[in-house]
């Protein structure tokens, strides 16, 4: 029950980085947005809003992704004694964090299966 919780608790945090993240690009587009805000009538502003969110949320998926991969390449090294220099932070905390990043990318897979945001960008 206590890693149920935890996972919880993990999932509930991955949810409001997820929610702040998206707040944060949304006032960071919003001034790209008003720009052309003239030159766009409703509809095309409906569908470019569609398509940002969409770019946005790949874009997203994408760099945590590669992130978590450098990440767990250098655990992978640490833990085999490979790795070339010494980290800085301890090495729990590193595989701490990329436990949540594993999590935060399987939100992500998720929540772009149920929208149908495609993520398999090599597929043609």
């Amino acid at each position: 029950m206590v890693e149920y919780s935890s996972f919880l608790d993990n999932l509930e945090q991955a949810i409001n980085h997820q929610k702040f993240y998206d707040e944060l690009l949304e006032q960071l587009f919003s001034e790209h947005d008003e720009v052309f805000d003239d030159e766009c009538d409703e509809d095309e502003e409906d569908f470019d809003e569609e398509i940002d969110y969409q770019d946005r949320f790949v874009v997203e998926y994408l760099e945590l992704k590669a992130r978590y991969e450098k990440l767990h390449r250098i655990l992978v090294k640490y833990d085999a004694g490979t790795l070339e220099f010494e980290p800085d932070s301890p090495i729990e905390l590193l595989k701490s964090q990329a436990k949540i990043m594993g999590e935060y990318l399987y939100i992500l897979e998720t929540r772009a299966e149920i929208e149908n945001i495609d993520l398999d960008l090599d597929e043609d």
